[in-house]
């Protein structure tokens, strides 16, 4: 209770993003959706003292003359919402208050620019500024040639091993992978992060496949790229679309017809099992 989260935090902000300086704040009247128990509570007053909810109650008293009090009727309460995969860091000027405004208080920032991250972070420590909880990933570490200007580029485990050091260093809360990392280089990620305890996510490298990075450790994997090519029943003619990219209209015609419904049920079950999201 102490850290839940709530979808008012847009109505307790003036100037900006600048958080409201107000001791007590009572939110009455409003149905608090209880997402542990799959619940919905109504006509319920929450109470919050400077950044932590302190009581939650049904409906009764009068509120003392100097504490905010939001009227909540006919709407709900509801835990901040994450944004799982965004690039906050490219603009969080613009990115704060459009979510905060939509209840979004934390974001999985996918190629972070740990500058942006720090400064961020210090100013909302500091009261100065309403912004998302952000878990920062590192910017992207790629083979040749990189998908992406901007990214690390690595050739070799040793090379590999070298740059998930320097983004530890950086103080990145996660490694990002990509697509065109050659397989030694993936492995060296592999092995870095665990001797460091650090979780490595991403893109599945073309040249490694899905049920590689699940051997290997790989925490989750992203808009479920990889997933279909471990389902094909011909994986020996995937290399033979991969110049054309992830969205080939050829690549993913192959895919749809190659479709084998049992490679797919085994490796759900080996996501399940070793908890790769």
């Amino acid at each position: 209770m102490r850290r839940f989260l709530f979808l008012f935090s847009a109505l307790i902000m003036v100037g900006g993003l600048r958080p409201l300086a107000v001791g007590q704040i009572l939110i009455q009247n409003v149905s608090v959706v209880d997402v542990q128990q799959e619940r919905v509570f109504p006509d319920r007053t929450v109470v919050i003292q400077d950044d932590r909810i302190t009581e939650i109650r049904s409906n009764a008293g009068t509120p003392d003359k100097d504490v905010l009090v939001i009227d909540g009727q006919g709407r709900f309460l509801i835990p901040g919402l994450w944004d799982m995969h965004c690039h906050y860091s490219l603009g969080p000027t613009y990115s704060s208050p459009l979510m905060i405004a939509q209840g979004i208080t934390g974001v999985r920032d996918m190629a972070a620019d740990m500058e942006v991250v720090r400064k961020i972070r210090d100013r909302a420590q500091a009261g100065e500024i309403l912004a998302p909880e952000i878990f920062a990933a590192s910017r992207i570490i790629d083979g040749l040639p990189p998908t992406w200007p901007g990214s690390i580029t690595v050739d070799s485990a040793t090379e590999a091993r070298q740059a998930v050091a320097e983004q530890i260093a950086a103080g990145v809360d996660c490694i990002k992978v990509y697509d065109q990392l050659g397989r030694d280089a993936f492995l060296g990620i592999a092995e870095m992060c665990k001797d460091e305890g650090q979780p490595f996510v991403g893109h599945v490298p073309y040249e490694v496949g899905l049920e590689e990075t699940i051997t290997a450790g790989m925490h989750s994997f992203e808009h479920l790229f990889g997933l279909m090519e471990a389902c094909t029943s011909r994986p020996e003619r995937l290399k033979a679309f991969q110049s054309g990219g992830r969205f080939n209209p050829a690549r993913i015609e192959f895919l749809m017809r190659s479709f084998d419904r049992n490679r797919f049920k085994r490796i759900a079950s080996r996501l399940a099992d070793s908890q790769t999201w």
